[in-house]
């Protein structure tokens, strides 16, 4: 019987889940720029199951340690939010980069910034007791919502974090301005259009202006022209900024 390249994904993505002892079931998703990847589920010790997109590096081995990238979604972060945020800024380039992806879909409509951030440590132990993870910890980062909730997770749980990349994002609570040095060692870039709405680009600027007095590695790039959504980030760049902070924190 001849295979379609469908039959092939999924056969992939079900050998990958015999490897790494999978929870819950397969979902497999195929993107038009042929990134691979399946949702998972995970129960929670509270009984909320959780569940997320995982992205594999091509030419997975289970036995090789990885870079891993928490990618928050956004908007109402819901499965199609998570398969925008995939498709859009580099799933494709992170699976050929040899990058980890992990994209949780919110539970019950509680967003990664009001009320779900407590499960993304119980995620993150999960994915460690599966894969072998670079330096123990996680980069995160995210658009919109996505970006608010990465500044939210990185400020409740810092040790679980390499770096926190934001397009756009600021912290999504007046009082946590005043606790950016929490994110002390970690690599900070934030990025906002130049078009993009007022409070966005203040926050953005307030949270990089106070992380660079505190000494934390801070950078701020505002996109001429561009909006909410930044054209300039679609595809590689991102994965391409992650693999540099890597580089820049081996060096350090």
């Amino acid at each position: 019987m001849r295979t379609t390249p469908h039959d092939r994904t999924f056969a992939r993505i079900v050998l990958l889940a015999l490897m790494v002892g999978w929870t819950g079931t397969a979902q497999a998703q195929q993107a038009s720029d042929g990134l691979e990847y399946a949702y998972h589920t995970l129960k929670m010790d509270d009984g909320t199951t959780i569940r997320y997109a995982l992205v594999l590096p091509d030419d997975f081995d289970a036995s090789k340690t990885y870079p891993a990238f928490l990618a928050l979604p956004p908007g109402p972060q819901k499965e199609g939010s998570v398969d925008w945020g995939l498709e859009s800024f580099g799933g494709e380039a992170a699976a050929r980069r040899g990058w980890i992806v992990v994209s949780p879909i919110a539970p019950g409509g509680r967003l990664y910034f009001r009320g779900a951030e407590g499960y993304i440590p119980p995620l993150l132990d999960h994915l460690e007791s599966q894969y072998h993870i670079e330096g123990g910890k996680f980069h995160v980062g995210g658009c919109s919502n996505g970006g608010r909730s990465a500044f939210r997770v990185a400020l409740d749980y810092p040790e679980r974090f390499h770096s926190v990349v934001t397009f756009p994002g600021y912290p999504p609570r007046e009082s946590d301005f005043e606790n950016l040095g929490r994110l002390q060692g970690m690599r900070i870039h934030l990025f906002v259009g130049e078009q993009e709405n007022r409070a966005w680009i203040d926050g953005a600027q307030r949270a990089h202006e106070t992380l660079d007095r505190l000494g934390i590695s801070t950078h701020l790039t505002v996109f001429p022209g561009e909006g909410h959504v930044m054209e300039s980030l679609k595809g590689d760049p991102v994965i391409v900024l992650l693999d540099e902070i890597r580089a820049a924190l081996r060096d350090s």
